[in-house]
C-alpha cells in the first residue's frame, strides 16, 4: 500500500488520470443502469439540463423547459448532449472535477502551505477520491461547475489577480446564489497582510 501510495504521490499526473478513469467507469455504468433499473442514476436536474439544451440548440429559450430555474449559460454550455451524446455533460463535470484538484493543487504550493507536488497531492487524493465529489459528478449535478468557478476564483485571488478573481467570483453566484456565502470570508482575506510581497498563508503575523 505503502509503494503504491508514493508512486501516485510522486506523480500527480497519474493520480488524476485514475481519478479521471474512476469517472469514466461510473459514467458508463450510469447509461447502463438507466437503461435496465427503474431506479435511474442518473440527476433529475441533468434531465431538465438537457431538455433545456435541447431548446436552446434549437435557437429557442431554455425557459420554455418547465422547472428549468438555472442560468441560460449551463443551457448552451450542455448543447453537446443534444448535438453529440447524452453523456457529454457529465463528462464535462467530471472534468470540472479535475480541475478543482489541480485549482486546490496550485493554491497549496502557491500559498506555501505544502512544500512539494507530492504533499500537495495527497491533499488533493481527499477531494479526487471522495465518493460523494465523484457521485455527484457523475450523477450529472452541475455543483461541480460551481464549486470549480469558487475555488478558481480563490486561486486568482491568492495569484493577487484580484480584478479577475472578482469576475470569476461574481459568475460563480451567477450560476448559483450560494457561493455568496463565501463574500464575508474573501473580504477578510483582503486585509493589510494580503499585499505583503512575500505572501504566505504560514507566515502572514498574527494579530495583536
Amino acid at each position: 500500500m505503502r509503494i503504491i501510495q508514493h508512486l501516485l504521490l510522486k506523480n500527480p499526473v497519474r493520480l488524476y488520470a485514475i481519478a479521471f478513469f474512476v469517472r469514466i467507469v461510473l459514467i458508463i455504468y450510469s447509461e447502463w443502469q438507466d437503461a435496465n433499473m427503474a431506479v435511474k442514476y442518473t440527476d433529475i436536474d441533468y434531465v431538465v439540463f438537457t431538455d433545456a439544451a435541447r431548446y436552446a440548440a434549437a435557437g429557442q429559450s431554455p425557459y420554455l423547459r418547465s422547472t428549468y430555474r438555472y442560468t441560460p449559460l449551463l443551457a448552451y454550455l450542455l448543447a453537446p448532449n443534444v448535438l453529440l451524446h447524452q453523456a457529454f455533460g457529465k463528462l464535462l463535470f467530471a472534468a470540472f472535477d479535475l480541475l478543482i484538484g489541480w485549482l486546490l493543487h496550485r493554491i497549496l504550493l502557491v500559498s506555501r502551505l505544502c512544500s512539494s507536488d507530492s504533499q500537495a497531492a495527497g491533499y488533493v487524493a481527499l477531494w479526487l477520491f471522495n465518493p460523494f465529489a465523484v457521485q455527484v459528478s457523475t450523477r450529472g449535478n452541475a455543483e461541480s461547475l460551481v464549486s470549480a468557478l469558487l475555488v478558481g476564483a480563490l486561486f486568482l485571488i491568492v495569484r493577487r489577480r484580484l480584478v479577475l478573481g472578482s469576475i470569476v467570483y461574481g459568475l460563480a453566484v451567477h450560476v448559483k446564489i450560494y457561493p455568496i456565502v463565501s463574500s464575508i470570508a474573501l473580504l477578510l482575506f483582503l486585509d493589510d497582510d494580503y499585499n505583503n510581497a512575500a505572501f504566505s498563508c504560514k507566515s502572514r503575523p498574527a494579530k495583536s
